[in-house]
């Protein structure tokens, strides 16, 4: 006889996933602070005058990348495991024969999704209705739902290979140079940091004049830093607690 509460199991793992997280971002918090965190901000001035302002850091350690991947697995855990205490429910408690195949699907296609569902999601119709209903090809583009087609792609990646997890600028950074007096700073202007984060970034370009160009500059910045992760676009805190809130609430509804 299986447990009288068959989804207990994928609430505390949902749990589970909240305590990573919270974890991911108290160590992000310290490490952000941290002095052996170098933020370091370099000017590179040519001889006609202009240049560039770049910014290098160093990769983060592997223990986010790790955490995160604990993250991403217990609530995939948590969803495939929603459909194993479906079964249970639909048999009057008697645990599945086929437990090992049960998981929760996630396709991009609804033929994809047809040809999985006729022998793995051996549940009521009424439930398949619902896990077909918001499948990642059924969500609207920037809907809610899209959070699993993003935990998908994030778990797989996980999976084979190190996740890429790198800090990232955001886009309005104030830069004020400090010359000698007779020099002076022609045009400033900020780098758009879109696309995929890198160590050594440019951040702003420049255009100095003056009797002679100086080889190096004096300048303060006004410079954020965020953390984020391959395949994720946004802001990544916010990203995750919406995977963790769509996780819940599929889990709730199944149940």
């Amino acid at each position: 006889m299986a447990s009288e509460a068959p989804f207990l199991n994928c609430w505390q793992r949902i749990d589970r996933a909240n305590l990573h997280l919270d974890s991911l971002i108290a160590q992000w918090n310290a490490f952000d602070k941290s002095v052996e965190y170098e933020r370091d901000l370099v000017a590179d001035i040519h001889s006609d005058g202009t240049g560039t302002v770049r910014f290098i850091s160093r990769p983060l350690p592997n223990e986010f990348a790790l955490q995160f991947g604990e993250f991403l697995y217990q609530l995939r855990a948590a969803l495939d495991g929603s459909v194993y205490a479906s079964k249970i429910l639909e048999q009057q408690g008697q645990a599945p024969a086929n437990a090992r195949q049960l998981e929760f699907p996630i396709f991009a296609s609804r033929q994809e999704f047809d040809d999985y569902s006729r022998d793995m999601i051996p549940l009521s119709q009424r439930r398949k209705a619902f896990i077909e209903s918001i499948q990642p090809y059924n969500a609207p583009h920037g809907s809610g739902l899209e959070t699993l087609r993003t935990l998908h792609d994030l778990a797989r990646k996980d999976r084979h290979r190190r996740l890429l997890i790198a800090t990232r600028r955001p886009n309005n950074i104030g830069v004020q140079f400090s010359f000698s007096p007779s020099t002076e700073v022609e045009w400033l202007t900020g780098v758009d940091p879109t696309g995929a984060p890198k160590f050594d970034d440019e951040v702003a370009r420049f255009r100095v004049k003056g009797d002679t160009v100086p080889e190096k500059g004096c300048f303060n910045a006004g410079l954020a830093i965020e953390i984020t992760v391959e395949g994720v676009d946004g802001y990544l805190w916010n990203t995750l607690r919406d995977i963790i809130k769509d996780t819940s609430w599929i889990v709730n509804s199944l149940e």
